[in-house]
């Protein structure tokens, strides 16, 4: 499952250095954390969807909380840990044969569609029920 964040990072990377963002890392690590908590919080919106219950269990603090600790680790492991480096990441990704390559793009991006959708579709779900 890391490999697979990893190349989801690494796709991030390649997308904020082409358009000339400054600090193309973070834009890695920033980007797989929002999918993450967007992920982690999906969870929790469907079950209080399914079992009916009101969204004033869980503050927004500590959504806050739990995005900033996957921040704080993802930025760590992409920015500080050589093993998981971009430069890392990027030769690990060139040595996958072009099919691999081209599946595992097309399961990112079905990945990012996913996590957006679902999240948003969840949110106005639960507002407007």
């Amino acid at each position: 499952m890391y490999t697979f964040f990893d190349f989801l990072c690494y796709s991030a990377y390649k997308v904020y250095r082409n358009v000339k963002e400054s600090g193309p890392e973070f834009g890695g690590a920033f980007a797989v954390s929002g999918l993450q908590g967007f992920n982690i919080y999906s969870l929790h919106m469907g079950y209080l969807l399914a079992f009916n219950k009101d969204n004033d269990e869980v503050k927004v603090e500590v959504w806050l909380s739990i995005f900033g600790v996957l921040m704080v680790a993802n930025y760590i492991r992409y920015l500080y840990i050589p093993k998981f480096s971009i430069e890392a990441i990027k030769l690990r990704w060139d040595a996958k044969s072009l099919d691999y390559q081209k599946s595992s793009s097309f399961f990112q991006g079905l990945y990012v569609l996913v996590s957006i959708l679902l999240f948003f579709t969840l949110v106005f779900t639960l507002v407007f029920r």
